[in-house]
Parts: C-alpha cells; sequence; structure tokens
C-alpha cells in the first residue's frame, strides 16, 4: 500500500471514530517525515495562505444592499403586488343597486280612458375604476297603445343610472319594463 493509502486510511478510522493507538502513532510518523512528497487533499479547495490576506474559503457571497438598492427591490415588489392585484379582478362585473337588487322594474296600467305615465330612476353602483358598460332590458306590453323603454340617465359612462318609462293609454292598457343584468366593464379594459 502506498504511504498516501496509509495516511487516508488512518484518516478514515480517525473521522469514524474508530483509530486505534497504532493509527496514531502511524499519523506521527508520516507527518515526521520531512522527505516526502505525498499530497492529500482533505476538503474541496486546496489554498495556500502563506502569503494571502482577506481569504474567503468556500462558496460564500457576501452582498452588499445599500439603501437604493433596498428601495428598489420594495417599488419592484409593490409593483408586482399592484400588478397581481389589478390582473384578478374580472374585467365585467354585475352591477347592483344601493339597495342590493339586480334588476328593477315599472309598471303602467291604463284604467278605462285614462292614460297613465310613469318614470323612475334606478342608481346602479359602479364599483372604483369600473365604469358601466350594458344592460338588458324587457318590455311588456298589454293593448296596442301601450309601451315603454330603458336608457342610461345621460352619456357619462362613469354614471349607472338608468331611466325607465312606462305608458299606457288605451283602456287597460297595461306596460311593465324592466332592467337586469346591468354591467361594469373595467376601465383599463376599453
Amino acid at each position: 500500500m502506498a504511504p498516501s493509502d496509509d495516511l487516508s486510511t488512518i484518516l478514515e478510522r480517525i473521522a469514524d471514530g474508530k483509530h486505534t493507538e497504532a493509527d496514531i502513532a502511524a499519523l506521527r510518523q508520516l507527518l515526521r517525515t520531512s522527505d516526502r512528497q505525498d499530497v492529500l487533499q482533505l476538503g474541496k479547495y486546496n489554498i495556500n495562505i502563506g502569503q494571502g490576506q482577506d481569504i474567503q474559503i468556500g462558496d460564500r457571497i457576501y452582498p452588499k444592499l445599500d439603501d437604493e438598492a433596498v428601495q428598489a427591490i420594495i417599488q419592484a415588489i409593490q409593483k408586482r403586488i399592484q400588478e397581481d392585484r389589478e390582473a384578478s379582478q374580472p374585467t365585467t362585473i354585475k352591477l347592483k343597486t344601493s339597495e342590493g337588487n339586480e334588476s328593477a322594474s315599472l309598471r303602467a296600467a291604463a284604467h278605462w280612458l285614462t292614460g297613465v305615465k310613469h318614470d323612475k330612476t334606478v342608481t346602479f353602483v359602479l364599483p372604483e375604476g369600473y365604469v358601466r358598460h350594458s344592460f338588458s332590458e324587457n318590455i311588456n306590453r298589454d293593448g296596442i297603445s301601450s309601451g315603454g323603454y330603458v336608457r342610461w340617465e345621460n352619456d357619462n359612462p362613469q354614471d349607472a343610472r338608468i331611466r325607465l318609462h312606462a305608458w299606457a293609454d288605451a283602456p287597460n292598457g297595461i306596460s311593465n319594463v324592466s332592467v337586469s343584468e346591468v354591467q361594469g366593464i373595467r376601465q383599463d379594459a376599453i
């Protein structure tokens, strides 16, 4: 067995805690021999530290974070959180009235020779960042001279008020007007 193999075997037994007094004596003898040219690597890195300064051994990394770098990291995280929040919001949503209703209706019924007209404005609530988008209307009439309409109160897309109008002129004419499925759309989606 080569002397370096003997040294490796002895060191392994010492590391495992299974060494003998003979191993310790052999190790002393091997280390005292001055003419040995054997090299044994005991770790991952071989470093000559004879003339070194500020020596770093191993895979250690010491990052420097100044205030500017920390602020940049915080801003990047905040931006990502905001983008994730916006992306998770639905593009369109169903609007409700301030009372929590998803629809509204109006009825006009004429009696004998008396005509009837009714108007009603219903406010649907728009969450921040949304504008009005669409609605479904339903107009049922009984009689030739009855009817109605549903329309936005004005041209402002941030105003979700809807006007309902129902009328009936003929004897026993009836008109039922309703609105439902009122939708808002995310402002940045248009």
